[in-house]
C-alpha cells in the first residue's frame, strides 16, 4: 500500500453498510488518541468486520477528513468527531 493507511474495526452493521456501499463516511470521536492517529495524510482506509485477524477486510480511498459536530452522525456524540469521507471501497487482497 502506498501512502499513509487507516485500519479501523467495525461492527457487522456498519461494515456490511459500507460493503454494500450504503455508507461513504465513518466517524471516530475527536479524542487523544484518534488525533493521534488521524491526518490529512492518510491515503487509503481498511475496514475489518470484527477483531479476528480472518474476519472479512474492505479497502477504500480517503477523499478527506473533517472534523465537525457529532449529534447528527452514526455516533451521536455531544462534541467534535473525525468524519473520514472514502470511496472506491474493495475486496482487499
Amino acid at each position: 500500500m502506498a501512502g499513509t493507511h487507516l485500519s479501523l474495526v467495525l461492527k457487522g452493521e456498519w461494515y456490511d453498510k459500507i460493503r454494500a456501499g450504503t455508507k461513504t463516511v465513518e466517524y471516530r470521536e475527536d479524542k487523544p488518541y484518534w488525533r493521534a492517529r488521524i491526518t490529512n495524510a492518510i491515503e487509503t482506509v481498511s475496514f475489518r468486520r470484527g477483531y479476528g485477524s480472518d474476519y472479512p477486510l474492505l479497502q477504500a480511498d480517503v477523499i478527506s477528513i473533517i472534523k465537525q459536530p457529532g449529534l447528527h452522525c452514526d455516533l451521536k456524540h455531544n462534541g467534535k468527531v473525525f468524519a473520514i469521507i472514502f470511496n472506491n471501497v474493495r475486496e482487499a487482497e
